[in-house]
């Protein structure tokens, strides 16, 4: 059990105790107890008055606790009160004095219960706000004495009602006033909750119980039981009076016990510190500065290496003092200490006298003074810092090595705030210490190093590791330089990380002095471009990128028409700024990750990555345009024209050596020609690059002189066999070459960029013919386009397709955009946000092709399209290709299972038409209905078509 709770039980068990007694008191005969009355109030004077002089004592030992000044001169006036009261009781007094006031028997004792509850209560009221208020003695003394008397004359001579009514509690007026005041100050001590702790206070609230019970206990009783209940109210006063009494008796016990226990302590103490003084090597002294003695401490003689017999004088002060240090001592004992007051406070060295060893002390002391002012005794310690000595020097020492150091030194906690920069840092950096503490070296960050740098830096420290590498920095004039940092992990005695610590040297000039070096060794000192020793580095990395990814390389060789003439005409410094100039335009009219190379007067050789022979082609026609422009050197014009080899490979050859051969064997070609053109290695290959040349000017024109057209093929529902829409196909009709196939001019459309012009034609016309149909009175009906992967990249494509519908005035549900898997596949998340954006406004999407790619189901999902088209090549074989059957029957299950579309293209007989039927696909389109048909050939199919019946084969 708790002590709170033993205390709270006995709370209890007093107050049925009283309730108790009550009745038992009562039992007991009073009458004619008058002495017996009297012995009873000697008691509670004698009572009261021992617990005033006690409290006082107990005040007198510590002023600080006023508390028991309150209740000693409280008890001093209710032994006065008490001490009357049993006085004018007695039998003796009253024959002495039978002229004495009648009021002054029945009301003394009230006056002692109403002076005594008054200073409990005000004893609380203190103590609550003892941290406010201060008592002054006197003033309490005096306040004391008259209110004793004011009330003894209060209640002695005012004549008041007879305080003994039989009627209940409240019509005894004369004793509310002390039940008001016990209450109060119970109360207060209750709510203070300091009664739990402290053992006075405790006792002193158990003394209130008593008080406030046994005064509303008989003030209730009545008139009849008058001498039970006023000598019982009196026995009772007494057990208040032992209660306070118990516990100041229990505080006094309790202070002596703790005096004593402190005093243990204050031994134990001492001899600890005496203890950790002989570990710190700190001894003591006292200086008599008028005789000039010391007397020390037995840790300091040991310091000093002397003992008792030692001559403690200043003398012998002087010699166990360095003598370097002397006269320094000297000048700050006479001119500091002694002459201004100021506390000695001093490192120096001493020599010990036993082994003459020198060690360094720290000196601490105080003066004392007499009565005029002047200094009398130094009382001080002495500490034995020798070791502490060497531990500075050897960090002072580093500190300065760290402070003077040529390379930046940084020191960061845990979390990167820096917590300490070297003088160089401010140096390289351009920041000064005050704007660096506390910040994060991310401040010197410039973005030019690699993610992976830092990355890998962090993926060393966080194991412990040591990180080297070099970091490209922005100084806080924003200049760039670069570091060689070493970064290390500062770890305790445990392994435990606490800081990390990086060394950086600032190797901005060397990093330029080793490009220059490079430059000279792998770059062509007139031009800038790569050298052969580059290009051979170049060569073979891309190829074994292509070999890997088994993509094309080209690889052209450039030599520059009649240059020789220049040189030979005009001088070689004009034609060193005409090669300049060339290079130049070389660099400008490919692409970044391409290599352009010289090897020597007038040869470029040059790389390009992942390009076949078509895109060669434009590539060659690009340099041949721009190289052949007009050149004005020193008020030269001049006009270059180039002859350039193509090689690929692997065609042409699989390594360097064979490709760079084959490309000048195709060059010469070119110069033994025309010049000014290329070649490629091969004759096919050359037929084939002047074939697509002639193709693509052709079809520059094509649009202006109407030679190209749309074809409609219709798209039938198989469920109704009605046509519920048409794919618009493109074809090209040259005067003298006839027609030409889509799969050989788009591609070159698409190289050259015209697809742009040619598919904003190919839409506007489909969606105007189809406007058209509609309102003629043809069923409307959606009409499809498709997209090749260059438009798809517009961005002003949704735009562009918007704008049309909303001028022709088709609804948008009636545009089919066709986008191929292939172009699905090569940017999927930004497909599924083109999408996105055209399923908001209504336009359909659907694949082309499906099955020919590469598709993800993960995407497929996610894409805003609501029709599968199967590709031709599964449908062609269907009726006896097993594999072609599973896989069309795999597509339309699972475009099924995903609420999508499927339309079959290529569809030929009836057979591929049944099993499609069988297989659940929905739209079919191919040769069995109609082939793609002009617009007049197409509205004749939709009059001819019989559309409530089944689909059957077309006679076109």
């Amino acid at each position: 059990m708790t002590l709170e709770s033993k205390r709270k039980y006995s709370f209890i068990l007093v107050t049925i105790l009283l309730i108790l007694a009550y009745p038992l008191l009562r039992s007991i005969e009073w009458h004619g107890s008058t002495h017996f009355h009297a012995f009873m109030e000697i008691i509670a004077t004698l009572l009261a008055l021992f617990v005033g002089i006690l409290s006082f004592i107990h005040y007198n030992t510590n002023k600080s606790n006023q508390l028991f000044l309150l209740i000693a001169v409280g008890f001093f006036g209710t032994a006065f009160l008490d001490g009357y009261h049993a006085t004018v009781t007695s039998l003796f007094f009253a024959e002495l004095f039978p002229s004495l006031p009648p009021t002054l028997i029945p009301w003394s004792w009230i006056a002692s219960r109403l002076f005594l509850s008054i200073f409990l209560f005000w004893s609380y009221i203190h103590f609550r706000y003892t941290h406010s208020t201060i008592i002054n003695e006197r003033r309490l003394y005096t306040f004391t004495f008259i209110s004793t008397l004011a009330t003894f004359l209060f209640f002695a001579f005012v004549p008041l009602p007879s305080a003994y009514y039989p009627e209940f509690i409240f019509h005894r007026i004369a004793e509310l006033i002390p039940v008001l005041f016990f209450s109060c100050a119970l109360y207060g001590y209750l709510v203070k909750g300091n009664w739990k702790n402290d053992i006075f206070e405790y006792w002193l609230t158990l003394s209130l119980i008593v008080s406030v019970i046994l005064q509303i206990v008989f003030m209730s009783s009545s008139e009849v039981l008058f001498d039970i209940q006023f000598d019982a109210a009196h026995l009772l006063k007494k057990v208040s009076y032992i209660l306070v009494l118990t516990g100041l008796l229990k505080s006094i016990y309790k202070l002596v016990l703790y005096g004593e226990i402190q005093r243990t302590e204050l031994i134990k103490k001492t001899d600890e510190l005496k203890k950790y003084q002989n570990i710190a090597r700190l001894g003591s002294y006292i200086l008599d500065l008028k005789t000039g003695i010391w007397i020390s401490s037995e840790i300091l003689d040991e310091l000093f290496g002397i003992d008792q017999s030692y001559n403690h004088s200043t003398e012998g002060w002087t010699l166990i003092v360095h003598p370097d240090d002397r006269i320094r001592m000297d000048l700050y004992l006479r001119n500091e200490v002694l002459a201004k007051g100021k506390p000695f406070d001093q490192e120096y060295r001493i020599i010990r006298q036993s082994d003459q060893a020198i060690h360094w002390v720290h000196g601490l002391g105080e003066i004392e003074l007499d009565n005029n002012g002047l200094p009398v005794k130094m009382v001080g310690t002495v500490q034995d810092i020798t070791e502490q000595k060497r531990a500075s020097d050897s960090l002072l020492k580093l500190s300065l090595a760290v402070e003077q150091s040529p390379n930046s030194i940084v020191i960061t906690d845990l979390n990167g705030k820096i917590e300490y920069v070297n003088n160089m840092f401010t140096k390289v950096t351009g920041y000064g210490k005050d704007e660096v503490l506390g910040q994060n070296p991310r401040i010197l960050k410039s973005g030019k190093t690699p993610q992976t740098t830092y990355e890998e830096m962090w993926a060393h420290l966080t194991c412990g590791d040591i990180w080297h590498g070099e970091i490209i920095n922005r100084r806080k004039d924003k200049s760039i330089y670069i570091e060689s940092a070493t970064i290390t992990p500062v770890k305790q005695a445990d392994g435990k990380i606490t800081n990390y610590v990086a060394i950086k040297e600032d190797i901005t000039e060397k990093k330029k002095a080793e490009a220059y070096t490079e430059n000279l060794a792998y770059f062509d000192q007139l031009t800038g471009l790569p050298n052969r020793r580059m290009l051979k580095a170049q060569v073979k990395y891309r190829l074994n990128m292509a070999q890997n990814n088994n993509k094309p390389l080209t690889v052209m060789f450039l030599d520059l028409d009649n240059f020789k003439n220049i040189n030979d005409s005009l001088g070689h410094t004009i034609g060193d700024q005409v090669l300049i100039k060339m290079a130049k335009r070389i660099k400008k009219a490919i692409r970044e990750v391409d290599t352009v190379s010289r090897l020597g007067g007038d040869e470029f050789i040059m790389l390009f990555p992942d390009t076949d022979a078509n895109a060669a082609m434009h590539i060659a026609t690009t340099l041949i345009q721009e190289i052949s422009k007009a050149t004005v050197v020193e008020h030269n014009e001049l006009t270059i024209t180039p002859s350039i080899g193509i090689a690929i490979y692997p065609n042409d050859g699989k390594d360097f050596k064979t490709l760079l051969k084959n490309a000048e064997t195709a060059m010469y070609r070119v110069k033994n020609d025309s010049r000014n053109g290329f070649h490629f290695v091969t004759q096919e290959m050359q037929l084939s690059s002047s074939r697509n040349l002639q193709l693509e000017n052709a079809l520059r024109h094509a649009l202006k002189r109407n030679e190209l057209q749309l074809y409609y093929q219709p798209q039938i529902s198989i469920s109704s066999g009605q046509i519920i829409g048409a794919e618009a196909l493109l074809r090209w009709h040259h005067p003298q070459l006839g027609m030409i196939s889509p799969a050989e001019f788009i591609p070159i459309a698409e190289s050259s960029g015209q697809i742009i012009e040619i598919g904003e034609w190919v839409l506007r016309t489909a969606i105007r013919q189809t406007k058209d149909w509609m309102d003629d009175g043809f069923t409307p009906m959606i009409i499809a386009v498709n997209l090749s992967v260059v438009q798809f990249r517009q961005k002003n494509l949704l735009t562009l397709v918007t704008d049309i519908l909303a001028e022709v005035q088709l609804p948008n549900e009636y545009l089919e955009l066709e986008l191929t898997e292939a172009v699905t596949m090569h940017d999927p998340v930004a497909v599924i946000n083109v999408m996105n954006t055209f399923h908001k406004q209504g336009i359909r999407m659907s694949i082309d092709d499906f099955g020919t790619g590469y598709s993800s189901l993960s995407y497929l999902k996610k894409f805003k399209i609501y029709k599968l088209k199967i590709d031709q090549s599964f449908i062609r074989d269907i009726s006896s290709d097993p594999d072609d059957r599973a896989i069309v029957s795999a597509i339309i299950d699972m475009a099924s299972n995903l609420g999508l579309q499927t339309i079959a293209e290529g569809v030929e007989t009836a057979e591929q038409l049944d099993f499609l039927r069988l297989h659940g696909c929905h739209e079919v389109q191919g040769y069995y209905f109609s082939k793609p048909l002009p617009s007049v050939e197409f509205e004749q199919f939709r009059y001819d078509h019989h559309l409530t019946s089944s689909p059957t084969k077309s006679e076109s």
